[in-house]
């Protein structure tokens, strides 16, 4: 960085130090990449940030940190329109549902299906246990809803 080497600069897919640091949960590289002018909203070629791949990855203290640097959670990727919340959601992952939504994102939005992360809670959640209720209970559900399904 102090020779001039490119921040942001990504891999065939677009992948940048920032994500890999991100989806491996190394907070010190990925606050150092950050301190140091990296983009925090930048997509790969898909439309995946490095939020969404410390989401997926189920990295609470790389979430944490990117939130708290001002990392927005509504970009949707490009294929399914999906958020980083809907894929909490998917990983069954109450503590990432909650971080999320104390950091703004709205659980309102839908991907190209048409379902918002409630939908995809909702749908998740049959016989599924403590973990996707306290995920329906994040995000304002009644868990008794899932079992009208």
């Amino acid at each position: 960085v102090e020779r001039g080497a490119r921040i942001d600069a990504g891999d065939d897919c677009k992948w940048t130090a920032m994500m890999r640091a991100a989806s491996r949960g190394h907070t010190d590289i990925l606050a150092f990449l950050l301190d140091h002018g990296a983009d925090i909203n930048h997509t790969e070629k898909t439309g995946y940030t490095a939020l969404m791949g410390a989401v997926i990855a189920s990295r609470p203290e790389a979430v944490r940190l990117l939130l708290t640097r001002g990392a927005d959670p509504d970009i949707r990727e490009y294929e399914n329109g999906q958020t980083a919340l809907m894929m909490a959601v998917r990983n069954r992952n109450p503590e990432l549902v909650r971080l999320l939504l104390s950091a703004g994102a709205d659980p309102e939005l839908v991907n190209k299906s048409g379902k918002s992360a409630r939908d995809l809670a909702l749908e998740a959640s049959a016989g599924e246990g403590e973990p996707m209720q306290q995920v329906l209970t994040a995000l304002g559900c009644e868990p008794e809803a899932a079992e009208k399904r």
